[in-house]
């Protein structure tokens, strides 16, 4: 079994952060330590792979052994699901918009036939009273 850290970290610092500092930054550690085990040269304390694991949602063993990148393990990784579900957000609430104005529409049909019912009422009405006097 090949251990694989410095690789996995390296990865994870070009992909997944802005660089050193923000990863840095985002451990509460020394970029130079950073540095150290981007490089190798350091392996980081039990703590630190178990933090660093936790932040990018992966397992230890993947973190320790694995290649990362290889196995392109971060692509099925939750921020690919979050891309989807903001797709899937944003197609809900344009298939929400036209539902409203078809609704809109259905209703101002509705409001038309009933103002046609009532003028057909109303013709009815003043042709009846037309004949009717007609009639007289």
């Amino acid at each position: 079994m090949k251990i694989r850290i410095a690789h996995n970290i390296s990865y994870l610092i070009d992909e997944k952060t802005s660089g050193q500092n923000d990863f840095a930054e985002i451990f509460g550690i020394k970029q130079g330590s950073v540095s150290s085990y981007a490089s190798g040269r350091v392996k980081p304390k039990l703590d630190l792979i178990v933090q660093i694991a936790e932040y990018f949602k992966i397992s230890l063993d993947d973190l320790i052994t694995g290649d990362l990148q290889k196995d392109s393990y971060l692509a099925k990784e939750p921020s690919a699901i979050y891309k989807v579900s903001n797709q899937l957000n944003e197609t809900i609430d344009n298939l929400t918009e036209k539902i409203k104005l078809q609704q809109q529409l259905l209703q101002a049909k509705d409001n038309n036939i009933k103002a046609l019912e009532e003028t057909v009422q109303i013709l009815k009405s003043t042709n009846q009273a037309l004949t009717g006097k007609a009639a007289s």
